[in-house]
């Protein structure tokens, strides 16, 4: 059999069993910076042979007390490896008091390096995708329409063609570190004056796990993932160096 989404690819090198990821988000405001990533078909990188395995990993760039009283930054975080053939659930994020080691993003904001630290483990993450296919990221609104989102709020994609290749062109304002270019001046009929940035997911990311205890360095997990889900954003300027330090 033929894999679904890669015509090119045999379904049966992934595992069976898989355990996708589904989320549920609470609350009303959204980070304006932040990287999100999750893969479920893992391989051994020796063998090649499917290993089942997910891993889900957020983190963003939090202002505080609040962003319109906003003194400093944290990064916060919070993520999971489930490997249940090698010991199960490794949880890490700011409410478990694991802490985020180091966090790079490079190659136009297609690529980031993670490394995580809890008390007894240390998970090293490299995930890469292609922006260049990414898919505008839409979100309900409250009278049933699905919409593209700026940071967290459903806006209408411009109706004008040049607006809109601006539109989805410019999903990440650091995805250099010249200014972002100026958007098509619109004609006076037109609604929108300045098409915002988007975000975007990049689809069929790579994904390279190691989990290794702390105490002996002993390799507790490793491997390689596809069919992930990546996303590298910043709805604000300078908001991915933030990210990169973990403070304001």
């Amino acid at each position: 059999a033929r894999h679904p989404h890669d015509p090119t690819r045999d379904a049966s090198c992934y595992p069976p069993l898989t355990h996708p990821l589904v989320e549920k988000d609470w609350g009303s405001q959204f980070p304006r910076t932040w990287v999100w990533l999750q893969s479920s078909h893992f391989v051994d990188p020796d063998t090649k042979a499917p290993v089942q395995a997910t891993l889900m990993l957020s983190i963003a760039s939090i202002p505080w007390p609040s962003e319109k009283r906003e003194l400093t930054r944290f990064r916060g975080f919070l993520g999971c490896l489930y490997a249940p053939q090698h010991g199960g659930l490794y949880p890490f994020g700011t409410p478990t008091g694991a802490t985020v080691e180091s966090l790079v993003v490079s190659d136009n904001n297609s690529n980031v390096e993670v490394t995580l630290r809890s008390a007894r483990f240390r998970l090293v993450v490299t995930a890469s995708g292609n922006r260049d296919e990414a898919v505008l990221l839409h979100g309900p609104t409250p009278g049933g329409e699905f919409r593209p989102f700026v940071h967290g709020k459903s806006v209408r994609v411009p109706a004008n063609p040049q607006h809109h290749q601006h539109f989805v062109a410019n999903t990440s304002v650091e995805a250099s570190s010249s200014a972002l270019p100026a958007p098509p001046a619109p004609s006076a009929s037109s609604a929108p004056s300045a098409p915002l940035p988007c975000p975007t997911e990049m689809l069929d990311a790579s994904v390279a796990v190691e989990l290794t205890r702390i105490s002996d360095g002993a390799v507790v997990f490793a491997g390689e993932g596809s069919l992930g889900g990546l996303e590298i954003e910043s709805m604000e300027r300078g908001g991915q160096a933030l990210l990169e330090r973990g403070a304001g």
